[in-house]
């Protein structure tokens, strides 16, 4: 796991998502170091609610071209 990776961890333990949550969102996100970045940004700019972190990793994954599954 990359540094930005385990911040990523750390900030949605943090924030206190479930952790179905943050797992999936480190599967899909880590395909892209950029999507991991752009991710953490977002959380520590806007602090979302879980609703709201699912329609970022969905902006997210159509930005960098990800694979949801």
């Amino acid at each position: 796991m990359t540094s930005n990776e385990q911040a990523l961890f750390g900030m949605m333990q943090e924030l206190g998502y479930s952790h179905g949550l943050y797992i999936t969102a480190l599967q899909i996100l880590s395909q892209d170091r950029l999507a991991v970045s752009d991710m953490l940004a977002y959380l520590y700019e806007e602090q979302p609610s879980e609703e709201a972190v699912i329609k970022e990793i969905a902006r997210i994954c159509e930005t960098y071209h990800l694979n949801k599954e």
